[in-house]
């Protein structure tokens, strides 16, 4: 065998061992990448967009407010934790309503589950639409964008857009304070100090739940439970009256 044949035998088994080992180096990256795909898609799932609809044909008043929040629902034994939440002011735009979340990447956990909720309020700030169940997002194989639908909020004898009935006002006296709740078909209004916030009625596994953002309300019979600003209130009673 000559120098020159050696020296291209040698070349050649140079050439399909570099190439091997290419195909073994790549193989392994794709096996490393397909069980992290659920990292991956959680660390780019950072925009949660969708829309709100409803079925029925009415158009929402000039004023009307959307509300979509995004929630860590991961723990069943305790309120969801707010993630992210978009507020839409209706002008002259009508249903479906296009909606975006930012998220943060840092914040999206693979393990945990997250779902999105909507309602809309009337201009006067009463509870009109809700979404009856959650809508998963982003972990588990679920989507980053959907679809949710609200139904309106119905009390006997009354259609969507008719005139709201009376609320009913209700005092809670805790060991520290009180709290005064007006109480609306599918929702209460929390009146503070500051502000008043409407929080539309969530499942709840016994009594009735209340939930804006990080403020909660349970009330059974006359019992009540608060969690305000941080601060956890749990053994209310309603005063008469």
């Amino acid at each position: 065998m000559t120098h020159e044949t050696r020296l291209t035998v040698y070349r050649a088994i140079l050439a399909a061992t570099t190439l091997l080992c290419g195909c073994i180096a790549f193989d392994a990256l794709a096996q490393q990448s397909k069980g992290n795909d659920d990292d991956i898609a959680a660390c780019e799932a950072t925009r949660v967009t969708g829309t709100v609809s409803y079925r029925e044909r009415l158009g929402l008043a000039p004023g009307s407010l959307v509300i979509v929040t995004l929630e860590d629902t991961s723990k069943a034994d305790a309120k969801a934790t707010l993630l992210g939440e978009v507020r839409i002011t209706i002008e002259r735009n009508q249903a479906p309503i296009a909606f975006a979340i930012e998220v943060e990447p840092g914040h999206i956990d693979p393990r945990h589950r997250y779902a999105l909720r909507a309602r809309i309020l009337d201009p006067q700030g009463a509870l009109r639409w809700t979404s009856t169940r959650a809508y998963p997002v982003i972990t588990g194989g679920h989507p980053s964008s959907v679809d949710v639908q609200v139904e309106a909020i119905r009390s006997r004898g009354t259609v969507p857009g008719a005139a709201p009935p009376p609320s009913r006002n209700l005092v809670y006296a805790c060991d520290e304070r009180e709290f005064l709740v007006r109480m609306s078909p599918g929702q209460a209004e929390l009146v503070l100090p500051d502000r008043t916030l409407v929080m539309p009625q969530v499942p709840a596994a016994s009594g009735a739940r209340y939930q804006e953002g990080r403020t909660d309300f349970w009330n059974q019979g006359n019992e009540a439970r608060f969690e305000v600003a941080g601060k956890i209130y749990p053994a209310c009673m309603r005063r008469p009256g």
